[in-house]
């Protein structure tokens, strides 16, 4: 109603600018987008909702044609699924809005195609000129000492092992078993290279600690019914020759 939209007009322009951000984090493709409002409102928030919908919307239809009262059926429309909830609980500030979101993990074929050997046989490339392992497989080389242009040669990885560089334990990621737990690995010969971690727990974990390659489920894309693989750090009893 007329009210509401006044109560809250300072909070639209907010819900469509974080509507707007939201598409081009994801590049227009949420799943589900949760708008959460903490504290105590005069009126039901819905209305800064809608104004996300209408911001996430606009980015994504380049439309100006779209308002707070079509914003959630067209996405709904879109397959795309709006939540909200009200938390009434003592915070630092006396009203809050958060937005959360879930994107669709697309399997993107041509990619896993084209790049094959590197995503699934964990192959990298080694300067000729100077001798840097790097992962993924570049055609310049990562060393500013020396940079050489397609004077690489192919080198297997996955049976080198490494090192771990840092950790991390995240509640918040998407996990059947939380933490999620990932973080880089330093592999031996050269090179650095983001990976979960698997069969240990976060407190199993220590900077330096030697780890072994394992070739893993990644996700799985129900919508598409494929299945993901990719490789993951596993601790070793010794250090990986």
């Amino acid at each position: 109603d007329a009210e509401g939209l006044q109560l809250f007009s300072a909070w639209l322009p907010l819900g469509e600018a974080l509507g707007k951000l939201l598409a081009q984090i994801t590049q227009g493709r949420p799943q589900a987008v949760e708008v959460s409002y903490y504290g105590e409102f005069e009126k039901n928030p819905d209305p800064i909702a809608s104004a996300v919908a209408k911001g996430l919307l606009e980015q994504v239809l380049e439309a100006g044609a779209i308002n707070l009262v079509s914003a959630r059926p067209l996405l709904r429309d879109r397959g795309i699924a709006l939540v909200t909830r009200q938390v009434q609980e003592p915070l630092d500030y006396r009203q809050v809005l958060e937005v959360r979101l879930e994107t669709d993990k697309e399997t993107r074929w041509s990619l896993v195609w084209r790049e094959h050997k590197a995503i699934l046989g964990l192959w990298g490339t080694k300067c000729r000129r100077c001798g840097t392992q790097q992962y993924p497989p570049q055609r310049v080389c990562v060393n500013p000492e020396c940079q050489a242009i397609d004077e690489m040669d192919e080198v297997y990885l996955a049976d080198k092992g490494g090192k771990v560089f840092t950790y991390t334990g995240d509640m918040l990621a998407a996990s059947l078993n939380p933490p999620a737990i990932y973080g880089n690995v330093e592999i031996n010969g050269g090179g650095r290279l983001l990976m979960d971690f698997t069969d240990c727990t976060i407190e199993d974990l220590k900077v330096g600690m030697p780890v072994e390659f394992s070739f893993r489920v990644k996700f799985y894309d129900p919508k598409r019914d494929i299945t993901n693989y990719f490789w993951k750090a596993v601790p070793a009893g010794e250090e990986v020759k």
